[in-house]
């Protein structure tokens, strides 16, 4: 059985920090995807290396680009795989249609992604390259 759960409340740093702590816990999940969901301090990935992590978020942001790139380091440190897809010219809520924010386009393509994460991680054609320095897809 595959169950999907999903957070989604903007600014909201102790769902942030739950979130992120579930997957570095490595609690039976087979991959995450977070939207513009900043990351926490002093997080250890150890035990997530299996879990495909999909990070989308706007460069607008300020909240998520403060802690993109220790995200990004702790994450490849480890070497989970991971993809973090920044967009540039929309708001930080471009994925919350009763937002001012919402961009239609920017919310379909980041869906795409994650259908495409998800299946993919579900398939297990995401792999760790322990080689790769960026940690990357």
């Amino acid at each position: 059985t595959t169950e999907i759960y999903t957070l989604s409340l903007p600014d909201a740093l102790p769902i942030s920090a739950a979130a992120w702590q579930a997957i570095a816990a490595a609690d039976g999940l087979a991959a995450a995807v977070m939207i513009g969901v900043p990351g926490v301090p002093n997080l250890d990935f150890g035990r997530a290396k299996s879990i495909p992590v999909l990070a989308l978020h706007s460069t607008a942001d300020q909240q998520v680009i403060t802690t993109h790139d220790r995200v990004h380091a702790a994450l490849a440190l480890v070497g989970v795989p991971h993809e973090m897809v920044q967009y540039g010219s929309v708001g930080a809520h471009f994925y919350d249609e009763r937002s001012p924010e919402w961009a239609k386009t920017t919310t379909q393509d980041a869906g795409n992604r994650a259908a495409t994460w998800l299946r993919d991680a579900f398939a297990k054609k995401i792999v760790v390259h322990p080689s790769s320095e960026s940690g990357h897809r």
